[in-house]
């Protein structure tokens, strides 16, 4: 029989008792002045706090989930999930797992992540890992030979090195059409039309199979159909509820690399797996801080601003 987890405070009463030694010592000294931390913590709060807030949130939710339910997480699960984004990392980018760790030591500086962060990430990671392979049982993310062979149609079959518009209304995208049939250069249309983040490159996105299904079919359709050096119609394509418009000029078609199916095909099931497993991870880390949102009451003004930005729908 599982232990009973004691009942949970909300959340909006768990009172920080902060240090007072703490609180009286500077955070910084210029020359021989201090700075304080009343002086520094609004502009952390606006800066970050939503961020870092979301982060405590679903640590103590989390924390109630796993002893609610039996489940302990030890130092060997949370080492386990830092070899595991090592790999991921390393994988991603096409290096020997020599170079791992510097590809998680250029992580861990971008996403500001500290030892203490570092360590609640792999904790949350460990905890929801679990969760998830106890809530959906064995079969959660199974992988079917028709998986398999897509996935390496995906990483070693043919790709298209491409550039791409998108753009919300139709005129806009008659706009970027006109533009281009007059000679315009792509990346200079791109740069000052597209919304995609590809922009900043001039619209170029990294090699793509036509087989990805995580891009929409009528985007991966006109892919297939643009030659090389030539630029596309504008194609409707789903934008975030709402159509959009894409065009798209085909740099160079890659072939594919010749693999021995047989032999790589565990590696390209574990991948799979462990993609469908963190997705499951990201919805299950979502729906737990929508829950515990509802229980939260932000007190600090600066932290209040962030968080409810923050939260607001997207426009």
């Amino acid at each position: 029989m599982a232990p009973v987890a004691p009942a949970a405070r909300p959340i909006s009463a768990l009172a920080v008792q902060p240090d007072r030694a703490a609180q009286d010592r500077p955070a910084a000294v210029l020359d021989s002045r201090a700075i304080g931390w009343p002086e520094v913590a609004p502009l952390l709060a606006e800066a970050a706090g939503a961020q870092v807030l979301e982060e405590v949130l679903l640590s103590r939710v989390l924390d109630e989930e796993v002893r609610a339910r039996g489940i302990s997480v030890s130092a060997a699960d949370m080492a386990a999930e830092r070899t595991l984004l090592a790999e991921t990392l390393a994988d991603a980018a096409q290096v020997t797992a020599d170079d791992a760790e510097r590809l998680l030591a250029g992580v861990r500086i971008s996403r500001g992540l500290g030892e203490k962060r570092f360590a609640d990430l792999l904790k949350r990671n460990a905890q929801l890992r679990a969760l998830v392979r106890m809530r959906s049982g064995p079969d959660a993310v199974a992988v079917t030979p028709e998986d398999i062979e897509q996935a390496m149609d995906i990483k070693h079959g043919p790709r298209i090195r491409a550039r791409m518009i998108l753009v919300r209304g139709e005129a806009q995208a008659k706009s970027a059409v006109d533009r281009l049939d007059a000679g315009e250069p792509f990346a200079e249309v791109a740069m000052a039309l597209s919304a995609d983040p590809s922009r900043l490159r001039g619209g170029l996105l990294d090699p793509i199979s036509t087989s990805d299904p995580s891009y929409p079919v009528a985007f991966r359709r006109v892919l297939d159909q643009t030659p090389a050096g030539r630029h596309s119609r504008a194609v409707m394509v789903p934008w975030d509820n709402a159509p959009g418009y894409v065009v798209v000029r085909v740099e160079e078609r890659l072939p594919g690399v010749e693999v021995d199916r047989v032999a790589v095909a565990p590696r390209v099931e574990r991948e799979v797996r462990m993609v469908r497993e963190r997705a499951a991870m990201d919805r299950m880390a979502r729906d737990l801080i929508d829950s515990g949102a509802g229980r939260l009451s932000v007190l600090d003004a600066s932290l209040e601003w962030s968080w409810r930005v923050r939260r607001a729908p997207a426009p």
